[in-house]
């Protein structure tokens, strides 16, 4: 892993419920709001929203730094094509242990990057950053060739 620094190892909890991403990811900037997002891409609405995840069991994911700037699609030949992809229930439950940008495993300094399948089973990148407003939430397909930044936190389920 020559581009990529190992941080840490993350548990996500098991869960007997689905999981709802349109019920659930919901632009509210508010202090008494569950999770405050203060931006959702249009992206993320169409690639995500219709459909349900779950139940999931106990798992792990790893968690990475990125040494430099990097196209996001280099990120998943690090991993020798590997089964890197995360969910959006892997989101969300990390964003509610900091719903209003408290400390923790995302970081609020630097973009955390998931990969996550869409509705039409495409993988896209998945970013979530933490402003003075809230978390912003996008996401695209990785055929833009769009780069992330030095120091990101990239997650990816152990399998």
């Amino acid at each position: 892993m020559g581009l990529l620094y190992f941080l840490q190892v993350v548990i996500i909890v098991a869960s007997n419920s689905v999981f709802s991403p349109k019920e659930n990811f919901v632009v509210n900037s508010k202090d008494n709001t569950k999770v405050k997002i203060a931006q959702i891409n249009e992206n993320f609405f169409d690639g995500f929203l219709g459909f349900y995840e779950g139940p999931e069991e106990k798992h792990f994911l790893r968690a990475y730094s990125s040494g430099e700037s990097l196209h996001y699609v280099d990120i998943i030949d690090e991993f020798n094509g590997l089964d890197i992809e995360s969910s959006l229930f892997d989101i969300w439950t990390l964003l509610s242990l900091q719903p209003q940008g408290e400390k923790g495993d995302l970081s609020l300094l630097a973009e955390n990057v998931f990969y996550v399948k869409d509705v039409e089973e495409k993988t896209q990148a998945v970013l979530v950053r933490w402003s003075i407003f809230g978390w912003n939430i996008r996401s695209f397909s990785l055929d833009r060739g769009e780069r992330l930044e030095k120091g990101s936190q990239i997650f990816i389920r152990k399998r």
